[in-house]
């Protein structure tokens, strides 16, 4: 195995338990929370500085890819692919959002 790819094991283990992509309203509730731990600069004991702060918009893009990539596989049902399309859009907007942060905060 390469490592390389959309479908990759996750390298950040504190990342991972965050991201879901079960409903909507998990994807939402991950979401907030990354935006929330890149506003306040902390995750519990844990500093977000710069390097941390990108790590976190690297892998609300990523799964926003992942989601919409997952959109695309015929086997799955349709209302499955909704689902996967609505998660997509909640981790794209997180995105977009954690980016405005990213900038403001550590791009001076």
């Amino acid at each position: 195995m390469s490592g390389k790819g959309l479908f990759r094991p996750s390298r950040h283990r504190w990342l991972a338990d965050i991201i879901t992509f079960e409903s909507p309203a998990g994807a939402e509730r991950a979401a907030k929370k990354l935006i929330n731990i890149m506003k306040r600069g902390r995750k519990g004991r844990l500093r977000i500085g710069p390097r941390r702060a990108k790590m976190i918009l690297d892998a609300l893009t990523h799964a926003a890819n992942r989601a919409k990539a997952s959109t695309k596989n015929p086997r799955l049902k349709p209302t499955t692919r909704r689902r996967l399309a609505s998660i997509a859009r909640i981790y794209r907007q997180a995105a977009k959002e954690a980016e405005e942060i990213y900038r403001r905060k550590y791009m001076r």
